[in-house]
This record gives C-alpha cells, sequence and structure tokens, in this order.
C-alpha cells in the first residue's frame, strides 16, 4: 500500500510505503520538520499499517482509517492511504472469544448508539458508506482497547484489525458464522444451538470451535436472515425457509419447537459450478458410464435422479444438463435456485415462500402448469417432493421428453415407490397400476447416487425402465452396479 503525505500550509505532498513510522516533529531528526519555535522537542509518532494509521503522543493512541488530517502547532497534514485494507480474519479459535469479550460487546454497543442516534446513518441499511463504518469503529474501540494491548506489537495491531471484522460481522453480515460462510470448503453448516455447531467441510462432519455468545443472539442472526427474504419468525411462527443473497439455502426452527434452543441449518450455495469431467477426475463418475450419460441426455430420455441428503443430487443434475443442445428451450423449476445452464434458450423459475401474512406462496406444482403454456423442449425440477410427481409424468408422457428430475431415496428400487407415493400426494383416487403405468412409460433411466464414511460421493447404479410386469411390478435393468469390494 501507498500513503500520501500532503502538508496543506506549504501545499507539499509525498509517498510513502506501507508498514513504515512516520515522525512529525521540530527536531532536524523527524520525518516531516515543523518550524515551530513555541514547543521545543516537539514529537509525533505514527505507524502506517494495512490502511490504518497508528498514532501516539503523550502516551495518547489512537488508530485511524485510511485518512485523516492532523494539526500540529497551526500546521495541517494529511495522512491518507492510497487502497483499502485486506482484512484478515480471526481464525476460529479466535472468533468466538472476541465476540464473548468486553472491548467487543462495549465497542459493539457504543457504535449501535451512534448510527441509531445520528439520522445521516442507518445502522442496516443495504448500502454501507464503510469508510464512516470503520472510522467510527476505531474511534470507538480506541476508547478501552489500548489498555490492555500493545500499541506497536504487529500481533496486537492485527488483533485490533480483527476486532474490527467482528464488529463489522455482525453490524451487517452474519456474526460468528460470517467466516465460515466465505469459506469455500465448507458446503455446509449445521447449528444445532448457540454452543455446538457442526460443519461439513470438503464431505466430512466436524465440530467446528464457533460459538454463539447466547440463544439471543443467535436468534438474532436467524431473524436478519429471514427479514432479507420478507419472512416472519416467532413463536406463532416457529420455522422458515429462506435462503441467503448468494442462493445457499437456509432452514431455521426455534423455541418451542426446537428444545435446547434455536437451530438453524444452511446448505451453501458454490460459488463455481463442478463440471462433468470434474466429476469423472474425482471419481464420482466411472469412465465406462460417462459416454453412456452423455447419450442419454442427447437421445432425450428421462431420467429420475436418486439419493440421499448431499449425495450431491443437484451437482449431477447440472452436470447432465450440460449435454442439452443449445437449440431447446429449457425451463428450469427450483425450490432455490441452484441449477445454471449454459445454454442460451433456459428460463428459471423459483417458487415463492409464504409471506409475513401467510399469503402469496407457489409451489412447485403451480409452476410446472404454468411452464407447460410456455412452449419448452425440456423441463428440468430440481426436486420432486409433493404432488408435482403427477405432472412432472404428464409432461413427460406428453412431448417434453428429455425431461428431468431428483428425488431423494436410498434405491433405484425405493425411488420408483417414493415416486408413486408422491403421485397420490396430488391424487389419493389414482388405481396403483395407472400410476405405475404412468410411472414406467415417463421414466426412463434411474441414477442412483452414494455417498461413503469418508465423504465421497459417487453414482452407485443405473437402472433402466423396461416395463411393468402382470403383477404390477416394476421391471428394470441393471446398466451400472459400482463395486465396492
Amino acid at each position: 500500500m501507498k500513503w500520501n503525505i500532503i502538508h496543506k500550509n506549504l501545499s507539499k505532498s509525498a509517498t510513502v510505503s506501507d508498514n513504515n513510522y512516520l515522525s512529525i516533529g521540530n527536531n532536524s531528526e523527524n520525518d516531516i520538520f515543523l518550524e515551530t519555535k513555541s514547543i521545543k522537542n516537539l514529537f509525533y509518532q505514527f505507524f502506517l499499517d494495512n490502511g490504518f494509521i497508528y498514532f501516539e503522543h503523550d502516551n495518547k493512541k489512537s488508530v485511524y482509517y485510511l485518512k485523516n488530517q492532523f494539526s500540529f502547532e497551526n500546521h495541517n497534514i494529511i495522512i491518507e492511504c492510497s487502497s483499502k485494507p485486506n482484512f484478515i480474519p480471526p481464525i476460529e479459535e479466535e472468533i468466538s472469544n472476541i465476540f464473548s469479550s468486553s472491548i467487543f460487546k462495549t465497542t459493539l454497543e457504543l457504535i449501535q448508539n451512534e448510527f441509531s442516534n445520528n439520522s445521516d446513518f442507518l445502522f442496516y441499511k443495504e448500502e454501507i458508506d464503510d469508510f464512516v463504518f470503520f472510522k467510527t469503529t476505531c474511534y470507538y474501540l480506541n476508547l478501552n482497547f489500548w489498555d490492555k494491548y500493545h500499541f506497536f506489537d504487529k500481533e496486537d495491531r492485527i488483533l485490533f484489525q480483527k476486532y474490527i471484522w467482528c464488529i463489522w460481522a455482525e453490524s451487517y453480515q452474519y456474526g460468528v458464522i460470517t467466516s465460515v460462510l466465505e469459506d469455500d470448503s465448507i458446503s455446509e453448516i449445521m447449528i444445532n444451538n448457540s454452543k455446538n455447531i457442526f460443519l461439513e467441510k470438503n464431505g466430512i462432519i466436524i465440530s467446528s470451535n464457533l460459538k454463539f455468545d447466547s440463544n439471543e443472539n443467535l436468534k438474532g442472526i436467524i431473524e436478519r436472515i429471514c427479514n432479507q427474504v420478507g419472512r416472519k419468525i416467532d413463536e406463532s411462527i416457529p420455522y422458515c425457509d429462506a435462503r441467503l443473497p448468494d442462493g445457499s439455502r437456509v432452514h431455521a426452527i426455534i423455541p418451542p419447537l426446537s428444545l435446547d434452543g434455536p437451530c438453524l441449518t444452511i446448505r451453501k450455495f458454490p460459488k463455481k459450478s463442478i463440471t462433468f469431467s470434474e466429476l469423472i477426475q474425482k471419481n464420482s463418475i466411472e469412465n465406462e458410464i460417462s459416454s453412456l450419460l452423455k447419450e442419454i441426455v442427447l437421445s432425450k430420455k428421462n431420467i429420475l435422479i436418486s439419493g440421499g441428503t448431499g449425495t450431491g443430487k443437484t451437482t449431477l443434475l447440472n452436470c447432465l444438463s450440460s449435454f442439452i443442445c443449445p437449440k431447446e428451450r429449457i425451463i428450469t423449476i427450483e425450490d432455490s435456485a441452484e441449477l445454471k445452464l449454459q445454454q442460451p434458450h433456459v428460463i428459471r423459475l423459483e417458487t415463492r415462500k409464504e409471506n409475513i401474512e401467510q399469503k402469496g406462496s407457489i409451489c412447485i406444482r403451480e409452476l410446472l402448469k404454468n411452464s407447460l403454456r410456455m412452449r419448452p423442449d425440456r423441463i428440468i425440477i430440481g426436486e420432486c417432493r409433493g404432488g408435482e410427481a403427477l405432472d412432472m409424468l404428464q409432461a413427460m408422457n406428453t412431448g417434453h421428453e428429455g425431461s428431468m428430475t431428483t428425488i431423494h431415496s436410498n434405491s433405484t428400487v425405493d425411488a420408483l415407490r417414493r415416486l408413486e407415493t408422491l403421485v397420490l400426494f396430488a391424487s389419493s383416487h389414482l388405481p396403483s397400476r395407472a400410476i405405475r403405468e404412468q410411472i414406467s412409460s415417463a421414466i426412463h433411466y434411474i441414477i442412483q447416487l452414494s455417498r461413503n464414511e469418508k465423504g465421497h460421493r459417487y453414482i452407485s447404479a443405473i437402472h433402466q425402465m423396461v416395463s411393468l410386469s402382470e403383477n404390477n411390478n416394476f421391471i428394470t435393468k441393471s446398466i451400472f452396479e459400482k463395486n465396492l469390494t
């Protein structure tokens, strides 16, 4: 970083590098000489580090953010940084300690009071003037931080900046869990209560050192997430499905339904889509079936992807869709928009949850009915979990070949049975034979996904639908079975 030092009175300026000491005074050994006769041995000490100005004079210690004007005996000097700092987030072990410290709580309360009492600031506004916020944070953090820490100690300067990061995270982000939300290696965050947090990292579930200061603090973060999408959560409606701005899926449930405190589960939305070739490299797809999967998609066969929670159903669905011809008109329907199709002719539809007045809900089934009037070549449904299963089968059987969807199930056989059960959600009066005939003619291939104890996700089986037997049983042909021995 480069710092500009401007002497306004003499219209002089100079540029210095980051991590430099700077002294100002009327001694010839100072970096900036001030012509003053009233005071002898005038001396001010600065340290310029990562966008912050550390200033000490007569044991008074202050830190300023990016720029500040100083007045010395009728001399006005401006010190300003050319770029914003690159904050170093605290590590897991530090975050909970900072959030629970008296310094953090006192500073946060002072900042909240400052912003709430000043009409120029809105503490939870969408567009944040970060310069004003960080400058204000520095001012109030100076009041009691340096009583405990050493001003010119590098580790303490870094800790000061970590406190600022934590105050920003609590004010405008998601508090204690802000850092793990930004960590691409973490795919799921499971908060059982304020003191018990688990993370899925690289496919393995681990216990986290992170802790909220209290259940009330955790509940406040949950309310902030829900409010962002116009949802309400309180004792009258103690659960909520929502999503973060990046598309990550969120489920929250609070007391009295959750007995040990508020519970928050976040399935993170990957910033970078995994490609089909990457799945092959990771041994999630065997080389011997890669060409088969491509041929299934190109030949416009209807596909049902089955698997348990976290087995990678949506990921595979996204990868398979990459083989669809760019000329085809595709409509995707999801609860939370996760699919990232690269074709030019794509319409993305997303369900809508009910609002605070418990009105305005629009489900997958309604969107599916609308999509049939939009002249789709293929329909892709993120997941079948209700009565939309019947409409999906009807669409597959009436000219929308090559459609795809996913379903929660432990095996290909269970997937077909569950699909039959979901159809009954739409109409309980349909005979079993009629439902199974619809399924056998609509679904061409069932792809089963699994996940081992090490978190590795892979295709474990592919079955081709053959027909329906006289005894009303599905007849399928095993195309691929992964040998785990």
